[in-house]
């Protein structure tokens, strides 16, 4: 995962590009300043915004297989 400015973007394990949301703002799935990120057991992710002084949780990721 990585927070380049407003925008978080979730990569797999190998590097692989997943997704990616967010915009300035403070509305859900908004950031003002996002400092940190984590991922509980069970998937939820959790963004810091510190610009706007609050913790917003988001349901996990559902895995997609690839058929190569």
């Amino acid at each position: 995962m990585s927070c380049v400015r407003f925008l978080l973007q979730i990569f797999t394990g190998e590097g692989d590009f997943l997704v990616e949301f967010g915009s300035q703002g403070s509305a859900p799935e908004e950031f003002e300043r996002p400092t940190d990120i984590t991922v509980d057991a069970k998937g939820n992710i959790y963004v810091v915004d510190f610009g706007n002084n609050h913790i917003q949780k988001f349901a996990p990721l559902i895995s997609q297989t690839k058929n190569e």
